[in-house]
C-alpha cells in the first residue's frame, strides 16, 4: 500500500509539473502575444502622428513642419538637438522609419 501511495504521489507531482510548466508556457505565450499587438498598435498610433506631421506629405518631416505643428511651444534649441539625434543619416529630415525609431528609443531625448 505505501508502495502504491509513493508512486501516486509521484506521479500526482509530475503531472502537477508538467501543469505548472504548461500554465507558465501558455501565459509566456500570451505575454507575447500582447507585448506584439501593443508594438503592432504603437508602431500604427505613431505612423497616424507622423502622418500627422507631414504637412506636405513627402514621407519627411522637417524642422518647418515640426514647427508649423507645435508653434511656439518648442524651444528652437531642443528642436536643433532633436533633429541632431533623430536625423541618424544626416539628411536634414526626419524619415519615417527615423521618426518611429525616435519614438520608440526615449534615450534619445536625453
Amino acid at each position: 500500500m505505501v508502495k502504491l501511495f509513493a508512486a501516486f504521489s509521484l506521479i500526482h507531482y509530475i503531472s502537477a509539473r508538467n501543469d505548472t510548466a504548461s500554465v507558465e508556457y501558455a501565459d509566456d505565450e500570451a505575454q507575447r502575444h500582447q507585448d506584439e499587438e501593443e508594438e503592432a498598435h504603437s508602431e500604427e498610433a505613431l505612423s497616424e502622428q507622423f502622418k500627422h506631421y507631414d504637412l506636405n506629405e513627402d514621407l519627411q518631416l522637417d524642422a518647418a513642419e515640426i514647427r508649423s505643428v507645435f508653434g511656439n511651444k518648442i524651444d528652437p534649441g531642443v528642436l536643433f538637438q532633436f533633429f541632431l539625434r533623430v536625423d541618424t543619416d544626416e539628411s536634414g529630415t526626419m524619415s519615417r522609419e527615423e521618426y518611429l525609431t525616435s519614438q520608440k528609443t526615449k534615450s534619445l531625448y536625453s
